[in-house]
């Protein structure tokens, strides 16, 4: 039987504070998050991956809502 590993990658993980939530910060958290995953690949687990949502799909609701004021 193959191991799997389901992973999601995305919300609070990939925030380590709350004066690093830009995008190169998180960009950071997820190259390191990939290098894990590709370690277990190498091992021979099946991976599958998922986002699991956080403060991300906030960010952006809160974006196309501002967003709205500047549309004619």
């Amino acid at each position: 039987m193959d191991k799997v590993a389901v992973i999601a990658i995305g919300g609070n993980s990939l925030i380590s504070s709350k004066d690093k939530i830009a995008m190169e910060h998180q960009l950071k958290h997820v190259q390191e998050t990939c290098s894990h995953i590709a370690k277990l690949i190498h091992m021979g687990w099946r991976v599958i991956v998922t986002h699991g949502n956080g403060p991300q799909v906030g960010f952006l609701l809160r974006r196309a809502e501002l967003g709205v004021k500047e549309l004619p």
